[in-house]
């Protein structure tokens, strides 16, 4: 029994560890086409991306002799070097000072790494002329330390603060192409011949190297490397036209690459803890891809630094709902935790609605009494509320690439977010008439099944009539949560003002639940925006009209925010104090550059002062505590003595007993009663032998007509008398009995 349980136990293990290897879900999101071309605000034969602090993108382009930047959302900002007497040959790699003060390019063909001012002039090099053969990545540290990857001098050459050269890696390096750093200060470079990684310490002492292979093929053609804060690292595959990730640079296990839609891919960054960025190279059609890696959890604490900590669990980060809002009214601290360098807190919207969607980039800027900090990740917390939703869909003239965004889209970013004990989900359509297809689910898989069927095309698509249809329905059930409607259309068919006019009326009679609502302009239906506003006006709720490639997001991240609370955010280096803390917090709500900043002084909280002359709760009602506790004390111990004492055998007790004579049994002796005795590991058993290879009800022994009886009750490993198994026996003075062989008695009658 023991051994098939560590049988299964080990087979259990394998299974979670086999499993964990392919758990990894990589959600794709919406790529940016960046402007192709030779002009100055275009790119042509791409080399590098990074993402900044801010969610800008800086783009090494070779053609342009630039590195352009961009918006988070790909709008065009301006160049480097911003001086058109000045250019680099080849822009291979970007890194940026941790006080945003020197921009770093490694410039290929001229052998150089130059660094640029925050407004893109040139300030200088790192390193003298004769440095380097072929410099191809450069990384920034959190302790503005600068590592340079050469790929012919073979090494990374190290500098500290003040560009000052401080020798080179030691490591049997062939082609050292890409370098990145993580929070902790551990060094990850990527060989391209020998296709794997080198683990640094910030010391500089070699941690470990780890081969790029998943499945048992290696990787085709590694071109770069980057990693996140908490050493995870990302492995781009020019040749596979995918990316290798690695949770854990200790396990050496790589998940299943992800990628396939590449054309050129050349360079990868990324921004926070899991969204990823892919540069591709497609001549004319320059693409960034950005990927979420929806299984990241805390990464194993870096057991080589012995700081024991990391990034807290949490779930992966949003992209930023974009809002009309300039202004931040109010930001309430709720708590500090100093050990856990976490912060608890609220953003406010003017009108008092909590700002959802907010991400880490979003916190501009953090300071803790004058010091600055840095957010690392930034979790938004739910709240215990049950809320339902119901789903109105009705559009019409998509293709089937539209209808499976949608499907998508509802999917991953609104339905797999929802915890299913507490939401419910109903799914409604008006094709050509109001249909129920989900009443209300909690489950996820029948969500997705049902959304997954669901029909999306109509010649006409009612609006009012449906969200009447869904009010009834709603109304024959008995619940007292009133739910949030999603209306998804792009057509409201011929619905008539009088429709409208039933539904004030029933607004005015009942209320109405908040609808959510969203739409966009076609030629069949041009005033389909005018009657979704409508509806939302009425219910008090929101209406979006957006283009078809965002809808379904902006959406669903407002309905999501309407479930949460606060944000909780991870600092990189909370100053610990048992006083006031003074925190001054900027947040770009739009990442447009446009801060607001709110100071907040944080007073732990402390327990009720002492005033001398008055009695404290405890001096003045101790004694009466302890009395009270004391005597419940008592009172138990007594029950306790009492129930033991009168616990007797279910039959009066007879004369045989079973004497034990080999084994591990509990008793050296067990007096039988005259009756019914079960043996076994069951704690309700008479005879009680809690022993591996024991059954729950073993056997029993049986009395009647003054005879006693063993019966095997079906056990695993059998019942024995005098070394035969049995099934049924009438027991005689000194039969040896054997349970599983492992407890042998000895029956003693008379």
């Amino acid at each position: 029994m023991l051994k098939r349980n560590y049988f299964f136990g080990g087979m259990l293990l394998f299974f979670l560890l086999f499993s964990w290897g392919f758990a990894q879900q990589v959600e794709t999101l919406p790529r940016i086409m960046l402007p192709s071309g030779t002009d100055d605000n275009e790119v042509r034969n791409v080399k590098a991306i990074y993402v900044g602090p801010k969610g800008e993108i800086y783009i090494g382009s070779a053609q342009n002799n630039r590195v352009q930047v961009f918006s988070s959302n790909g709008q065009f900002q301006r160049s480097i070097p911003s001086m058109r007497n000045d250019d680099i040959e080849v822009p291979h790699d970007i890194d940026i000072s941790k006080d945003g003060k020197i921009i770093y390019v490694v410039d290929r063909d001229r052998d150089e790494v130059i660094k640029f001012d925050p407004q893109g002039v040139r300030i200088g090099k790192l390193g003298d002329d004769r440095l380097y053969d072929r410099p191809m990545s450069v990384s920034v540290s959190e302790k503005d330390m600068v590592y340079v990857a050469d790929e012919d001098k073979e090494c990374v050459f190290v500098f500290d603060q003040n560009g000052q050269p401080m020798g080179r890696l030691s490591g049997s390096f062939d082609k050292p192409i890409a370098v990145d750093v993580d929070f902790t200060g551990r060094v990850f470079v990527l060989d391209r011949d020998q296709k794997s990684i080198h683990v640094f310490a910030e010391d500089g002492s070699l941690l470990r190297q780890v081969p790029i292979a998943f499945g048992g093929q290696e990787i085709e053609k590694p071109v770069d490397l980057c990693v996140n804060p908490d050493g995870q690292v990302f492995v781009l595959d020019e040749d596979g036209k995918v990316f290798y990730f690695l949770s854990d640079y200790t396990t050496g296990k790589w998940s299943r690459p992800f990628g396939g839609n590449f054309e050129e891919p050349i360079s990868i960054d990324v921004q926070g803890k899991d969204v990823c960025y892919v540069l591709d190279n497609n001549r004319g059609e320059e693409t960034i891809w950005k990927f979420r890696m929806g299984g990241i959890t805390e990464a194993p604490p870096p057991t080589d630094t012995g700081d024991g900590g990391g990034i807290i669990p949490s779930p992966p980060e949003r992209e930023v709902i974009k809002h009309n809002i300039d202004s931040v009214a109010h930001i309430k601290v709720h708590d500090v935790f100093t050990q856990r360098r976490e912060v608890v807190l609220s953003v406010f919207e003017p009108n008092g609605a909590i700002v959802p969607g907010l991400i880490a980039p979003n916190f501009a800027e953090f300071m803790v009494n004058g010091q600055r900090d840095s957010v690392l990740a930034a979790q938004t917390l739910f709240d215990n509320a049950p809320v339902d939703f119901v789903f109105l869909v009705g559009t019409e003239s998509l293709n089937m690439k539209e209808i499976k965004t949608i499907r998508e889209k509802i999917t991953t970013e609104f339905l797999a977010k929802l915890d299913e004990a507490r939401h419910r989900v109903a799914i409604l359509t008006f094709a050509d008439k109001p249909e129920l297809v989900l009443p209300f689910e909690k489950s996820f898989s029948k969500q997705k099944e049902a959304f997954s069927k669901l029909v999306f095309n109509a010649e006409k698509a009612p609006i009012y009539d449906a969200f009447i249809e869904a009010l009834s329905y709603l109304d024959s059930l008995d619940i007292e949560n009133y739910p949030i409607f999603v209306l998804i259309t792009n057509s409201d068919g011929k619905a008539g003002e009088n429709k409208f006019a039933n539904l004030k009326d029933y607004e005015s009679k009942k209320g109405l639940p908040q609808v959510l609502a969203i739409g966009y302009e076609n030629r069949k239906s041009a005033d389909v925006s005018d009657r979704l506003k409508e509806i939302s006006d009425l219910s008090g709720g929101f209406f979006y009209s957006t283009n078809k490639e965002d809808r379904i997001n902006v959406l669903l991240r407002r309905a999501i925010t309407l479930i949460r609370g606060e944000y909780m955010l991870k600092l990189s280096r909370l100053p610990e104090s048992e006083g006031e803390m003074k925190l001054d917090i900027s947040v770009d709500v739009d990442l447009d550059g446009n801060v607001f900043t709110s100071t907040y002084t944080y007073s732990p909280p402390t327990e009720e002062p002492f005033e001398p002359g008055k009695p404290g709760f405890f001096k003045k009602y101790g004694l009466i505590l302890i009395i009270i506790l004391g005597a419940l004390l008592l009172l138990i111990i007594i029950i306790i003595i009492i129930a033991r004492a009168s616990a007797k055998p279910k039959g009066p007790l007879g004369e045989a007993i079973l004497e034990v004579k080999s084994g591990d049994a509990p008793e050296k002796e067990y007096r039988l009663i005259k009756g019914t005795n079960k043996i076994g590991s069951d704690r309700d058993c008479t005879i009680v032998l809690p022993l591996d290879g024991i059954s729950h009800k073993h056997a029993v022994i049986e009395y009647s007509g003054g005879k006693y009886e063993l019966v095997d009750s079906e056990s695993t490993n059998g019942t024995f008398v005098n070394r035969n198994r049995i099934t049924r026996r009438i027991l005689i003075n000194n039969d040896v009995i054997s349970i599983a062989s492992v407890v042998d008695f000895i029956f003693k009658s008379g």
